[in-house]
Order: structure tokens, then C-alpha cells, then sequence
């Protein structure tokens, strides 16, 4: 068997997909793009016993890392952070971005 995590998961109202992405000898993984259903990626990882260290964020639409779009409120990443607060890895032209629609702070972003 392959030491790759890597779970594919339909999130959203907008056909979106998260992952998680990792190490099965180290038992970390990441999620990418954490914008819908926070709480139920987290519980997946922990259910495949795995430890979320962080996120990756592809870009900062709010269908990817929250926010509000479309009149709806996506938890995204401010959810991450309350729940677990690990490291956002971010492009550093997709920062900026990142950090206006979710409200994060730059100690939250790497």
C-alpha cells in the first residue's frame, strides 16, 4: 500500500471538492481548500486517524477558503481556525486575498 493519504470529498452548495493530503507512516495530513463543511473534513481525517497540520489554499475564492458570496456565509477557514488552528499555506500573491475574505490574521497565513 501506498503511503499517500489522499481523499477526494465532495463539499458545498457550488460542486466543490476538498482533499485531504498526506503521510500514512506519519499519520499529518492537510486539507485543501477548507471552505465548506469544516467540521465533517475534520471528522473524516480523524476517523481515518489521522492529524490535520495544516491547510493549503489554492486561491482565496470564497468557494474555496469561506466567506460570503451570493448572499450565503461559508465558514471556511475561520472555522479551520477555531477548530483546530493550524497553519494556512498560501500562495504570497493569493495572501492579500486570503486574508480580506476570510478575516484571518497574517500569523494564521505561510
Amino acid at each position: 500500500m501506498s503511503d499517500l493519504y489522499f481523499q477526494q470529498l465532495p463539499v458545498g452548495e457550488m460542486a466543490n471538492l476538498a482533499y485531504l493530503i498526506g503521510s500514512r507512516s506519519t499519520r499529518h495530513c492537510l486539507i485543501v481548500d477548507p471552505a465548506w463543511s469544516v467540521d465533517a473534513l475534520l471528522d473524516r481525517a480523524e476517523a481515518d486517524d489521522m492529524r490535520v497540520v495544516g491547510a493549503l489554499v489554492t486561491h482565496y475564492h470564497q468557494d474555496h477558503v469561506g466567506g460570503s458570496i451570493f448572499g450565503m456565509e461559508i465558514e471556511g477557514v475561520p472555522r479551520l481556525l477555531e477548530r483546530s488552528p493550524v497553519p494556512i499555506h498560501v500562495n504570497a500573491h493569493e495572501a492579500e486575498g486570503t486574508l480580506q475574505v476570510t478575516g484571518a490574521s497574517e500569523s494564521d497565513l505561510v
